[in-house]
């Protein structure tokens, strides 16, 4: 467990409290306070070997209050003589995780700011130590598979002078070793699965999907401004039916993200306009997943349920994705370029720039049907910046491996879809035990237990 100095009783403090100050909220930590300037930066100067990213949410009195309340929750548990046992054991897994969590956040500050090459060589090796730890590591096999597929989705029979030096170039950067790569099996679901799971969502999330308009305001496409309406009015469904209250924000850049520890939506400004199919497909995956998990698990008034028991990443980002798919009536393997581009960083060693110029091109060929103009090798480059800072952000050094929970979550979650279809109780291990690994018998024996009256 971890070392802890003394702080206040458990009669003078209010846990619950205290226990909300632990969330180390590692996505807005990790989110560049600059990020429009350095990506305009970077993709205008090639001498830059990864982006001049400024994380003003992470500071030392941050990261000192953070320990701090880890501590002090630590402590609480140590005097409590009356909890639960279950309620016990998930909490001090939970802190153990979250204790690791604001490590990391504190070794990617010393990475990027520290003048000592020895400080920032320990820290490095302490961030993927724990990384690898939290999230996993990619699997060899697995990242060269994805790569050789994706280069053989390249038709190099009819490339023009351009598409060829573009391709000759990626070839540089990569090296030949991934071509025709000898392909491992993937686990996919059978028609059949995939056509019930269809309809099945369709019919669970039928009420959510009821908010979202049958046609945009203007043009073919949902603008970020109309999707935000449509979450504040979904969100304030929830609300309505008991749920809490969650704010809608708005963001510069990044990712979609729902964070239950703060109750905050965020949407950036900058991202695309989307069909409706595509809208479907985010309601379903932020708040038909993220959001109701989260609200499922709050009602057993246990905050690690809420917010996430060890492990919960995997199958959240699993159920997420193949509720998505479900929706949107399509499978496709989740999370391929965040496992390449880690990939690439973790057993290639290249940099930011390394990864970038190959994501680029990789991108750009696999989609282009057509003759390349500067527009595709523009809108590409910028796709290519925010699938590789997504990987990198943090340190701009090292891969963070938060993403692979969507293929390795996609995987598994699929497969025990395949195996479970048939069963009265999917849904309800999906979405009533709040967030949890739901390949964890551990876990689930916890669940079951609370769920029955124990503690």
């Amino acid at each position: 467990m971890i070392e802890k100095e003394k702080h206040l009783s458990h009669e003078e403090i209010n846990f619950g409290e205290i226990y909300q100050k632990t969330e180390p909220n590692m996505v807005e930590k990790f989110t560049a306070t600059n990020a429009r300037k350095a990506q305009e930066e970077f993709l205008n100067d090639a001498t830059l070997r990864k982006p001049n990213n400024i994380y003003g949410n992470i500071t030392p009195t941050s990261i000192n209050d953070l320990y701090d309340n880890i501590s002090k929750s630590v402590e609480y548990l140590d005097n409590q003589e009356n909890l639960g046992n279950i309620e016990r054991e998930m909490l001090e897994t939970s802190l153990e995780r979250k204790f690791k969590s604001a490590r990391m956040i504190d070794c990617a500050n010393t990475i990027k700011n520290s003048q000592s090459s020895k400080d920032i060589r320990i820290a490095k090796d302490n961030f993927m130590r724990d990384n690898i730890e939290l999230y996993g590591a990619p699997e060899k096999d697995t990242f060269e598979s994805l790569v050789s597929d994706e280069l053989a989705k390249i038709d190099v029979d009819n490339l023009n002078n351009t598409s060829e030096k573009i391709y000759n170039d990626l070839i540089d950067l990569l090296g030949r070793k991934y071509i025709n790569t000898e392909k491992k099996e993937r686990f996919k679901p059978s028609e059949e699965t995939f056509k019930k799971m269809e309809e099945f969502s369709r019919i669970f999330y039928a009420k959510q999907l009821e908010y979202i308009p049958k046609e945009p305001i203007n043009g073919d496409k949902f603008t970020p401004e109309e999707l935000c309406s449509i979450f504040e009015n979904i969100v304030g469904d929830f609300h309505n039916s008991g749920m809490e209250k969650f704010d809608i924000e708005w963001k510069d850049s990044g990712a979609i993200s729902v964070n239950s520890g703060t109750k905050k939506i965020s949407i950036p400004k900058n991202r695309k306009s989307m069909t409706r199919n595509e809208v479907e497909g985010l309601v379903v995956h932020e708040l038909g997943t993220h959001y109701m998990r989260g609200q499922t698990g709050n009602q057993y008034k246990i905050p690690t349920l809420k917010n996430g028991l060890d492990g919960y990443l995997e199958t959240e980002e699993g159920i997420a994705r193949a509720m998505e798919m479900a929706v949107k009536g399509e499978y496709v393997e989740a999370g391929i370029g965040h496992y390449i581009t880690a990939g690439l960083a973790f057993f290639d060693s290249k940099n930011f720039r390394e990864v970038f110029e190959i994501n680029w091109r990789l991108k750009l060929l696999t989609s282009n049907k057509g003759d390349l103009s500067r527009g595709d090798i523009e809108n590409k480059r910028k796709e290519a910046y925010k699938a590789t800072q997504r990987i990198f952000r943090g340190t701009d050094e090292l891969p963070w491996f938060k993403d692979l929970s969507y293929f390795n979550g996609g995987q598994k979650i699929w497969q025990y879809i395949e195996e479970n279809i048939g069963s009265e109780e999917m849904f309800d291990n999906f979405f009533l035990g709040g967030k949890n690994n739901l390949l964890d018998d551990s876990q689930q024996r916890q669940i079951y237990e609370l769920k029955v009256g124990k503690r």
